[in-house]
């Protein structure tokens, strides 16, 4: 038996008792802390259409080439687009569509103007600067392309991936079976931070922080008790630890 080995060979012995899981599939509201087992490729483009950032008009740069504060352009608003909904008419010049954030920009507009920068009257509104084509829209796969990797082998699941998968449509992802790591802590002055704390006692942390850390990572701590009895009750039952799959 070793007695005093380096931490690289520790890594190395206990990594040499490692094997991959078993994969399966779990839904997204599962996915949080759990490993993909497989690449995963957007099926669709982010955002799937060309789509306005704010609340404004949709209209034609070229309207507002001339423009300045002592003469402003008047256009017409000829329909009004929330976000969720498909515009009915086309911009043709000299029109405008009041558009609502997140909302599908109309054909025929090439520029959105912020709802604040103009003057509305009835149905018209008064541009008085000139505003370049192609500002305030945000593109159609600006975010991600259609066929774009994601998510590679071996990613840990995170919130902010979680949400990226759910915008591009998928629902479920293929993971590893969660890796079960046991927690065995040595050392006759611990006690569990339940007890009442004794003369040359000292609370159990470190094994409350390396399971936390497990858990954390995606695994599944399995801790052992401290005290000599219940650690070799614990090492017997081990066997019987392996037998219940995780997903």
């Amino acid at each position: 038996m070793k007695t005093s080995i380096s931490l690289e060979q520790a890594q190395s012995l206990l990594l040499e008792l490692v094997h991959q899981g078993k994969e399966g599939q779990v839904t997204l509201f599962d996915a949080v802390g759990r490993i993909l087992s497989q690449d995963i490729w957007a099926d669709i483009d982010l955002p799937p259409f060309d789509k306005s950032p704010l609340d404004g008009y949709a209209l034609q740069a070229k309207d507002t080439e001339k423009v300045d504060t002592a003469i402003p352009v008047t256009v017409k608003v000829i329909e009004e687009v929330r976000a969720g909904f498909q515009p009915q008419k086309q911009i043709i010049s000299g029109t405008a569509i009041k558009i609502m954030t997140g909302a599908l920009v109309p054909t025929g507009a090439d520029v959105i103007i912020k709802f604040e920068d103009v003057k509305r009257q009835g149905d018209k509104i008064e541009i008085s600067y000139p505003v370049k084509s192609g500002s305030n829209i945000i593109r159609r796969g600006e975010d991600v392309k259609q066929g774009e990797l994601i998510a590679r082998k071996g990613t840990l699941l995170t919130p902010p991936l979680v949400g990226l998968l759910a915008a591009v449509g998928v629902a479920t992802v293929p993971v590893l079976n969660k890796i079960k790591i046991v927690i065995l802590s040595t050392g006759d002055e611990l006690i569990e931070p339940s007890e009442k704390l004794r003369v040359g006692k000292i609370y159990n942390s470190n094994q409350y922080s390396l399971c936390a850390y497990c858990l954390q990572l995606g695994a599944e701590p399995v801790p052992l008790e401290s005290s000599l009895m219940n650690r070799q009750q614990s090492l017997r039952a081990l066997p019987r630890l392996w037998q219940k799959p995780i997903w």
